[in-house]
């Protein structure tokens, strides 16, 4: 009897021992938790302006100072992950872009008023996916998953993206606009990273990848103040494949 109540003591008590050594956190000396848990969720934004702030640090002339751009030519990224468990994790990002620019030029005909150029463009994008994780060494996780996604690119020439318009400052049935010639792409891909956590809940991602894209651009029109609209491209469609466009390092907050 006396051993059946050891062995029933030893088999409770053991399996909490593992339980408490599997629960265990990294954490910092003062005793903050260092790595994000089932049910934290995540912001990133792309970390090479920070970095290029350090380099820059101490230039003794025209200092660079950290900024974000989010134009047509050059959108910028908002990343979104969701830490599921200790291994899944699921994530996001939202690609925007958005660009309006009007000059103003002497009229060749008239020299008392203005001709004016304008232009709009806007790209738009979104990914979703998900991350299987491994942890390396203590800070450093390392991970691959898979990821889709949907983007909009504006027309692109020579001095200008997007929508274009011109108004005559002299005749305004010379004005005219172009519209149209939108690239919609569509990918899918697959993607290997690490996560290296230099500050409680705060990483640095790094990620390489290949995706399969199928892109249809549409059709692009010249519409005169006066006359007929005419259509000045009319589109097109293809496959690729290709690494990820960017190789930048994304800085990531948990909460």
């Amino acid at each position: 009897m006396k051993k059946i109540l050891i062995f029933l003591l030893l088999i409770t008590i053991i399996p909490g021992i593992y339980a408490q050594e599997e629960t265990e956190v990294l954490k910092t000396k003062k005793g903050v938790p260092i790595l994000p848990v089932a049910g934290d969720f995540a912001i990133g934004i792309d970390a090479t302006p920070f970095f290029r702030y350090v380099g820059n640090l101490f230039s003794g002339s025209n200092p660079y100072y950290p900024s974000f751009g989010f134009t047509a030519q050059n959108p910028g990224s908002i990343f979104f992950k969701y830490k599921a468990s200790a291994s899944t994790t699921y994530r996001a990002a939202l690609l925007i872009g958005f660009t309006s620019e009007t000059t103003k030029s002497e009229n060749l005909v008239d020299e008392d008023v203005l001709d004016k150029y304008s232009s709009t463009a806007v790209t738009v994008g979104l990914t979703g996916g998900f991350e299987k994780h491994r942890e390396f060494f203590g800070r450093l996780s390392g991970y691959f998953g898979a990821e889709a996604g949907v983007r909009n690119d504006p027309y692109a020439t020579s001095g200008y993206y997007g929508q274009f318009s011109f108004q005559d400052g002299n005749n305004s049935d010379n004005d005219y606009k172009e519209t149209g010639g939108n690239t919609l792409s569509f990918c899918v891909g697959g993607l290997a990273g690490v996560e290296f956590y230099f500050a409680p809940r705060i990483a640095l991602m790094g990620e390489f990848g290949y995706y399969v894209s199928y892109y249809t651009q549409m059709k692009r029109t010249y519409k005169p103040a006066t006359g007929d609209e005419d259509v000045i491209f009319h589109g097109g469609s293809g496959f690729e494949f290709m690494p990820y466009p960017s190789g930048s390092l994304i800085l990531l907050f948990y909460f």
